[in-house]
């Protein structure tokens, strides 16, 4: 075997490696977002609104029958407290007892209860109105629609069907906005062909806030890579939000990496917040290669020295019978 037969053998088996490698990458589909089917719909799903104490706030809300039978609409309010870090939150019944952050109390409906026939929709009003003397900072309750049906069996279970709609009401005056970052960080390394950041961020204020901002991500020498708009959400006053952003380069990227948060909130977005981490490109994927290639190009060498070896030696050890018959012939 040549060296150039070698050469040859070890570009081959790279190519075919690379090739497997090159469809064994991972490609991520966008996701398909739907809503789940139910049996009554509420648009909007949530109110983001801003008032000043005295005011009165004229909405409503779009309210549709999906079944395929005439149902019995009700209209209530209940003030809510946040719980977990996905955005939860909890109903607090309609006697429940009043703090800074309620605003049940001050929401009135135009009709609090209907017949609906299948698939039909209808538009109710209500109003906010916020006292004269309240505390500014935000305000949280929750409009509950609770569907049954007119027609349902006797023995059938009388448990209704509820929707929630969330209302979030900003009160001017002397709002505090204050939030820390306290954890920021990468759920895995890119080895999948993405990396996702989890922000946890605790508002320490009085009011609802919404960080906006990017993440940009630089390589090992400083040289920018990417950027990618934060996944911001909603985060409620002593509450704290987890935030998730996913990041999927659309090129192959090897080593360490680093990802700064840049970030604002308030009513104005002037109060900036920024966090830094680390994460490796394709640690497994670079190790994998390596020894791939390695392999690729080492082993037809080796191969080649031990013929090239195994050559030698039986050219000695023929050699060495031909002097060994020329020895016994003169003999």
């Amino acid at each position: 075997m040549t060296l150039k037969k070698v050469f040859f053998g070890s570009m081959m088996t790279l190519m075919v490696f690379l090739g497997a490698v090159s469809f064994a990458l991972p490609t991520v589909a966008a996701d398909d977002i739907q809503s789940s089917s139910s049996r009554v719909t509420v648009v909007p799903p949530k109110f983001e609104l801003k008032g000043s104490p005295g005011e009165s706030i004229e909405q409503f809300l779009k309210i549709t029958n999906e079944d395929d039978e005439e149902a019995i609409i009700a209209l209530s309010v209940e003030n809510v407290k946040v719980i977990g870090e996905e955005g939860e939150v909890k109903l607090l019944g309609e006697n429940s007892p009043k703090d800074q952050f309620s605003l049940a109390n001050w929401i009135t409906f135009s009709n609090k209860s209907m017949r609906m026939k299948p698939k039909e929709t209808n538009t109710v009003n209500f109003r906010i109105a916020i006292p004269k003397d309240i505390e500014p900072g935000g305000k949280y309750a929750s409009i509950v629609i609770s569907m049954d049906r007119i027609n349902r069996a006797p023995k059938e279970s009388g448990a209704s069907v509820k929707v929630v709609s969330l209302v979030m009401v900003s009160v001017s005056g002397d709002i505090r906005e204050e939030a820390v970052i306290e954890s920021f960080s990468p759920i895995n390394n890119l080895v999948d062909g993405f990396v996702d950041f989890d922000l946890r961020m605790k508002n320490k204020g009085n009011s609802h806030i919404r960080p906006e901002g990017t993440i940009v991500i630089t390589n090992f020498w400083g040289k920018k890579v990417g950027e990618v708009a934060l996944e911001s959400e909603n985060v409620l006053p002593s509450a704290t939000r987890k935030m998730m952003t996913r990041w999927q380069p659309n090129k192959l990227l090897i080593g360490r990496y680093t990802a700064t948060l840049v970030s604002s909130y308030g009513e104005k977005h002037n109060t900036p917040i920024s966090a830094t981490t680390a994460f490796f490109a394709r640690t497994d994927l670079i190790l994998l290669m390596a020894l791939m290639i390695g392999a690729a190009f080492f082993s037809p060498l080796l191969v080649f020295r031990r013929k090239r070896k195994n050559s030698k030696v039986t050219g000695i050890m023929s050699l060495f019978r031909k002097t060994s018959a020329g020895s016994q012939a003169d003999k």
